[in-house]
């Protein structure tokens, strides 16, 4: 270490002396003075500013005054005795301090003089020159003042009142120049305290200078601790110096060690962070050798081949996947010269939980090492979500074909012309009405088409409820008439205004009391029955009937798209088999509930419960 320390005695002179005490003195008297002539040059203007002020408040003041005591002489003069009036300029003289305060005659003559205290002249003459007079106002630099003006005394002439003040500095005496000169002595002071400063961090400021030119030093990249290192004559500012450059020389080395063996593991490093990658991977990832044995598996593809690691890692994968076109296909990529791609779809046999996975089966390495790797993706929901859209096509088209035809059929026997009036006005109706019946489907469809796809907006809007289903009362009063049912509305004596979307809410009650009249035999009965919460903050819809009812194993499929309960009578009655569908996601979009109660051949209770205040989606 006495080395690295270095010999303090050989250290360039540039950076063995640290700034020179003389120096910073006559930095410090230097600023001692500048601040001294700041001061001085502040109160001269400390002083000019108070004085100009001064002399502007005694002129403000003074011509208040003369206001005053001229709106006063001329009440009193108005009387035979001025005796009054000689008192009031005496005491306004001596309170402000006045050179001279009198009533002078358009003459020239002194009326009454406020500078003489004892009355001269008790009574003024009872009239005298009524000649107008101008007035008069002087303001000087020195701060003296005077002002004169005119009084008009009724029946008795005109005078003017006549105020002087004496010189500002007669008043004011030395007040602004003692300001100034304690801001000078201020100022002396502030320089003293200057000095001892100086004197008392004159020692430490000696290390600054070495410290700032080894540390440039090391900027201009010098690296050797005795060339940064200073003379330990400065204090302990510079042992404290001395000692972190040998710290930052050991650091360096210990740095240099740690880079060596970090450049050593750097390749085991990345290998460990390609594995944790792999595993956190959520499609499975096999490795395949030569032997077609597997040589890594991460965390998926043991779960998905319902493995363990251990047990997994060298044997081959067909021990864990029965599967020929597989094993055929791993041959082929690990063969040097097929080194061919393949996907396999494996679908489960005998386990009916197992999943659809599929297999991607990709060559690696080289033609002296090659290898394979597999991916394998579970498709289960995929197959599903494919199996559904298939048969919701396959369904839709069969709903589509019976209107379709009908307007075919129909169309043919219009055209056809044989047919008289009335058979040809009988298949336009039959034209139109399944026209209506397939745009109905095709709305339905796509109304659940973009509920499911998150497409569809609500309009929110005030909603009457005794309206709408007064509105609905009436649509369905004739079609409960056609077949003898009893319709029944029994609702609550004050419904709400609820917020909603008209038309969607509209379109959930005429499904459900559609339905209701649809399915319920002549005579039978339709009850519906609505109601408010006792907190008012939801809506009860109860639609009952006596109709042919649901099978207690097909309550939980009638609000699938397309489904038609398994019931010979229902094949009967035309439908599209999507209004409840339509009809739970409108429900649920407004934040309510839908339940069903059925028993079949007794009837069924559809129970809608809507919130009254929807905020907007």
């Amino acid at each position: 270490m006495p080395a690295e320390q270095g010999d303090h005695d050989n250290i360039a002179p540039r950076r063995r002396h640290g700034l020179r005490p003389a120096t910073v003195l006559a930095i410090g008297i230097v600023i001692g003075v500048l601040c001294q002539a700041a001061l001085g040059a502040l109160a001269m203007w400390f002083t000019h500013v108070n004085d100009r002020e001064a002399i502007d408040d005694r002129q403000q003041a003074l011509t208040a005054l003369s206001h005053s005591l001229a709106q006063t002489s001329e009440v009193l003069l108005a009387r035979p005795n001025t005796a009054s009036l000689h008192k009031v300029l005496v005491d306004a003289r001596r309170r402000h301090h006045l050179s001279q305060c009198r009533i002078m005659l358009p003459d020239g003559r002194v009326l009454i003089d406020g500078m003489v205290s004892d009355i001269v002249q008790a009574q003024a003459p009872k009239t005298w020159s009524a000649q107008p007079l101008q007035p008069v106002r002087e303001y000087n630099t020195d701060g003296s003042a005077s002002i004169g003006l005119p009084i008009t005394v009724v029946d008795r002439g005109t005078a003017r009142l006549d105020v002087g003040w004496f010189a500002h500095d007669v008043i004011t005496g030395d007040q602004d120049g003692d300001t100034g000169t304690m801001l000078l002595v201020i100022g002396a002071l502030g320089v003293v305290a200057l000095l001892c400063t100086f004197k008392f961090t004159r020692s430490s400021l000696q290390s600054l200078g070495p410290i700032r030119e080894a540390l440039l030093a090391a900027d201009a990249g010098e690296q050797d601790t005795a060339s940064l290192s200073v003379s330990p004559r400065f204090g302990p500012d510079a042992r404290v110096w001395n000692a972190l450059m040998i710290e930052r020389a050991a650091l360096r080395r210990a740095s240099v060690a740690r880079q060596a063996g970090e450049a050593l593991g750097v390749r085991r490093q990345d290998v460990g962070d390609v594995v944790a990658a792999c595993d956190a991977m959520s499609h499975g990832l096999v490795l395949i050798d030569t032997q077609q044995q597997m040589r890594y598996a991460n965390g998926a593809a043991c779960v998905l081949m319902r493995g363990k690691h251990d047990a997994m890692i060298g044997t081959p994968l067909t021990q864990w996947v029965d599967d020929a076109a597989l094993a055929q296909a791993i041959g082929a990529s690990v063969d040097s010269v097929q080194r061919r791609r393949t996907t396999i779809v494996v679908e489960p046999r005998d386990d009916s939980e197992a999943p659809t996975l599929r297999y991607a089966v990709r060559p690696i390495g080289n033609d002296e090492q090659p290898g394979a790797a597999i991916i394998i993706e579970d498709i289960t929901q995929q197959r599903v979500a494919e199996a559904a859209r298939h048969a919701f096509v396959a369904q839709a088209a069969h709903e589509l074909r019976t209107p379709l035809t009908n307007i075919r059929l129909y169309v043919e026997q219009a055209i056809d012309g044989d047919e008289d009036e009335q058979s040809r006005m009988q298949a336009i109706n039959v034209i139109n009405q399944e026209a209506t019946r397939l745009e109905r489907i095709v709305d339905d469809m796509l109304s659940v088409a973009e509920i499911e796809s998150g497409e569809m907006k609500l309009r929110h809007d005030d909603v009457r409820m005794d309206e709408l289903l007064t509105h609905m009362r009436a649509d369905f009063q004739a079609q409960a008439d056609e077949k003898q049912i009893q319709l029944v509305f029994d609702l609550s004596p004050k419904l709400p205004v609820i917020q909603a979307d008209r038309d969607k809410i509209g379109l959930v009650l005429i499904n459900v009391i559609g339905n209701a009249l649809k399915y319920t035999p002549q005579k039978g009965k339709v009850t519906v029955i609505v109601d408010v919460t006792d907190d008012e903050q939801r809506i009860v819809f109860d639609v009952r009937d006596t109709g042919i009812g649901i099978d207690s194993g097909e309550i939980e499929r009638i609000f699938d798209k397309f489904y038609r309960a398994n019931d010979r009578r229902v094949a009967k009655i035309a439908g599209t088999g999507l209004g409840l569908a339509l009809t739970r996601a409108v429900v649920q979009q407004h934040g309510g509930e839908i339940a069903i109660e059925s028993e079949l051949d007794k009837g069924s209770r559809f129970v809608i419960t809507l919130p009254t205040n929807v905020a907007p989606a």
